[in-house]
C-alpha cells in the first residue's frame, strides 16, 4: 500500500480508520496544501476520526513544507480522537513555519489520546515535537500512553518562539 491510499480513505473526516497491514510511503512527498498545512486531509479540513493501526507501521512518510504553519501525518485534528497501536518509522519533516509534529502538526481542541504507539526519524523546525507540534487552547488535552518517542527533534533557527520537545513542541 501506498500512502496516497490512506489519503483517499479519508474522505470521511471523523470516521474510524484501521490499517490492514504496513504502508510504504518512501518516494511520496505530501507538499504544502492551499491550507499552509502538510499531511493527510490538508486541503480537506480538521480530521475528527479515530486510527487503530493494528500494529502496523507507515514508513518513511515526508511532508516538503517549507513555508506551512502545520504539518503531520495529519495537519490539524479537533475533538475527541484516538491514535492506536500504531507505528511511523523514518518520518522527515524539516523547515516549516511552526507546528511539526509526528502524527499531528497541531490540536485545535478536544482532547487525542496515543497508545500503545511510537515514532522515529526526523523533524527539524520551529515548534516541533515527536508526536504533536502544537496543543493550541486552555480546553484541549493530550493524553500519551504506552508510547515511545525516536524522532530526533531540532528547532532551526527563526523569528518564531515556539518550542521544541520529546513529544509535544510547543502548548499555547
Amino acid at each position: 500500500q501506498v500512502i496516497s491510499d490512506l489519503n483517499s480513505l479519508m474522505n470521511n473526516a471523523s470516521g474510524n480508520y484501521a490499517l490492514g497491514a504496513n504502508v510504504n510511503a518512501s518516494g511520496v512527498t505530501i507538499a504544502a496544501g492551499n491550507d499552509y498545512c502538510g499531511g493527510l486531509r490538508c486541503n480537506l479540513g480538521l480530521f475528527t476520526g479515530n486510527i487503530d493501526g493494528l500494529g502496523h507501521t507507515i514508513d518513511s512518510f515526508t511532508s516538503n513544507v517549507n513555508n506551512t504553519y502545520s504539518a503531520g501525518l495529519f495537519s490539524n485534528i479537533a475533538g475527541d480522537l484516538t491514535f492506536r497501536n500504531i507505528g511511523l518509522t523514518n518520518r522527515s519533516t524539516t523547515s516549516g513555519i511552526h507546528s511539526l509534529g509526528g502524527f499531528v502538526g497541531r490540536i485545535y481542541s478536544g482532547t487525542l489520546n496515543i497508545i500503545n504507539s511510537f515514532s522515529s526519524g526526523t523533524i527539524s523546525g520551529p515548534g516541533s515535537g515527536g508526536f504533536v507540534g502544537k496543543v493550541e487552547g486552555s480546553s484541549t488535552t493530550l493524553i500519551i500512553k504506552d508510547s515511545v518517542n525516536h524522532i530526533n527533534i531540532s528547532k532551526n533557527s527563526g523569528n518564531r518562539t515556539d518550542g521544541a520537545g520529546g513529544f509535544v513542541g510547543s502548548n499555547t
